[in-house]
């Protein structure tokens, strides 16, 4: 299979996670489960330290650090995404999480917050609280990826889905 059946066998495995569990999936199993085959899918290796470390402390010094990320990935020794994970359950229409993110003292390409359903990209600091590009709901296969699709979204396929997903955080493509 190539990287895209790869994401979007990934994306239909984690809908239909969400459909037999609900939104009953701690943090953990929400990232084992869903978060994690996503990633792999889009040709990033989690237990290569070279390529993704998980609760790194982002600071000179840990007890200077401003908290740990639950995803850093690298690419050539620089750290290009940072990803915060939230539990399926975890309704992210607030700007907790974000702030979360923007406390974080590294300075990636794209920030991620997702609980595994929403998948919502960052592209610098002044994003956070204003807009999120792309916004992907696989629950519900919604991509709101204009000014025009921001409050609700429209209609997607899991190829389309798969696209931007491999567009925004495929390893390739970063």
């Amino acid at each position: 299979m190539g990287l895209q059946e790869n994401v979007e066998t990934a994306i239909r495995h984690g809908r239909s996670v969400i459909r037999h569990h609900g939104y009953d999936l701690n943090e953990a199993t929400t990232r084992y489960a869903i978060i994690d085959p996503i990633l792999t899918a889009l040709g990033w290796k989690l237990d290569d330290p070279n390529q993704c470390r998980f609760e790194e402390w982002r600071g000179r010094r840990r007890e200077n650090a401003s908290g740990q990320t639950d995803y850093t990935l690298y690419k050539h020794g620089k750290p290009l995404v940072v990803i915060e994970a939230k539990s399926l359950s975890k309704n992210m229409n607030g700007f907790s999480e974000e702030n979360q993110l923007k406390s974080y003292s590294v300075n990636p390409d794209l920030w991620v917050l997702t609980n595994g359903s929403h998948w919502y990209f960052y592209k610098n600091r002044k994003d956070f609280g204003t807009y999120r590009f792309p916004d992907i709901n696989i629950e519900y296969r919604k991509i709101a990826d204009t000014e025009n699709d921001r409050k609700s979204g429209r209609q997607a396929t899991i190829k389309e889905m798969a696209q931007m997903l491999i567009e925004n955080l495929g390893y390739k493509q970063l």
